[in-house]
């Protein structure tokens, strides 16, 4: 059984409730956007209601918030309904809660270390068309990770087949804790907000 599609109007009776209409911070245009009453990070344009549907159908009420202060769009939010944290991008939305895994390959997995980051590295920009290495490097003063790629001969672009190229990938500044389980809701809000940042 599938759920029925939320309306327009139970996205605008939604937003009525968890958000201010307020003039487009974008500059040159007039129209009106709605902006989290938590925090005021961005969530759609008035005319474009539907977007928050995915929130009214999860029960995202509370705490709809920017996954950090350097982002001004709201990207995670808690579901009291289903007891869980939600991190979401244009691309995709998951919930998390007391007992939700990261492992790696997960969107929100976030390496503890060098090592860890560079086998994340190479696993995330492998594919059919090339074989990827990578090793610790520096460039620029920075530490991170070179990736070499050396395509076979189907890839589709046919430039680059039987070519090898890289990409210099810095080292975070923070390092995140790997695999781990969410041992309490305060773990689970940190997962959504990882797989936020890790979608966008």
């Amino acid at each position: 059984m599938t759920k029925e599609k939320v309306s327009k109007e139970e996205c605008i009776a939604f937003l009525e409730v968890i958000a201010d209409v307020v003039p487009s911070r974008v500059e040159g245009d007039d129209g009106m956007e709605y902006v989290s009453k938590f925090d005021g990070s961005y969530l759609t344009r008035v005319g474009m209601e539907d977007d928050v549907s995915f929130m009214v159908e999860l029960g995202i009420t509370e705490e709809v918030q920017a996954s950090n202060k350097e982002f001004s769009v709201a990207q995670i939010g808690y579901s009291p309904t289903e007891n869980k944290w939600y991190g979401w991008s244009h691309r995709a939305v998951a919930g998390f809660t007391e007992g939700s895994e990261c492992k790696k390959g997960h969107v929100h997995y976030m390496p503890n270390n060098e090592e860890s980051f560079i086998e994340d590295m190479i696993n995330f920009f492998s594919d059919k068309y090339h074989s990827t290495t990578g090793h610790k490097t520096q460039a620029d003063g920075k530490w991170g990770v070179l990736l070499t790629y050396e395509y076979n001969d189907t890839v589709p672009n046919e430039k680059l087949r039987n070519t090898i190229s890289s990409s210099f990938y810095p080292f975070p500044d923070k390092w995140g804790r790997g695999e781990w389980t969410a041992k309490t809701m305060a773990d689970a809000k940190q997962m959504a907000i990882d797989f936020a940042e890790g979608i966008s």
